[in-house]
């Protein structure tokens, strides 16, 4: 029908996108960079977590460490699915908790970001320490 627009590249960038990310979380290209890049700036705590997971988010913010906890949660979930326990129900329980990572490191990157670029903290991270 000509007055509809055609699906397919649109399916098959969504495909494409979602393939790519998944692909660099799956490799941690991406993460590993960041860490590699933090390492070189001196922000040692940034590096460690980045290239590896670590108990130190204890002692940085709340919303660092929300992040922490729930990426624990989502590869613990994700793991004992894969491992055939309660699979229907934990896998996706494990994508929700991931979904729910995803968006508070998202709200990390924004509160560093705005805080970089306005000299003071306007996203509130509620420090630990």
């Amino acid at each position: 029908m000509p007055g509809i627009a055609d699906p397919v590249p649109v399916g098959i960038a969504g495909f494409a996108m979602t393939t790519f990310i998944l692909s660099c979380i799956n490799g941690g290209l991406v993460q590993l960079l960041a860490g590699l890049w933090a390492f070189r700036r001196g922000e040692m705590f940034v590096a460690v977590a980045f290239c590896s997971m670590t108990i130190a988010a204890l002692r940085t913010n709340a919303a660092v460490l929300c992040v922490f906890v729930t990426l624990t949660a989502t590869y613990l979930l994700l793991t004992l699915a894969n491992l055939g326990v309660a699979t229907s129900s934990l896998l996706p329980i494990g994508g929700y908790v991931g979904i729910t990572c995803g968006v508070a490191a998202w709200y990390v990157a924004f509160a560093h970001v705005t805080s970089a670029s306005s000299g003071r903290e306007l996203i509130p991270t509620w420090r630990l320490t």
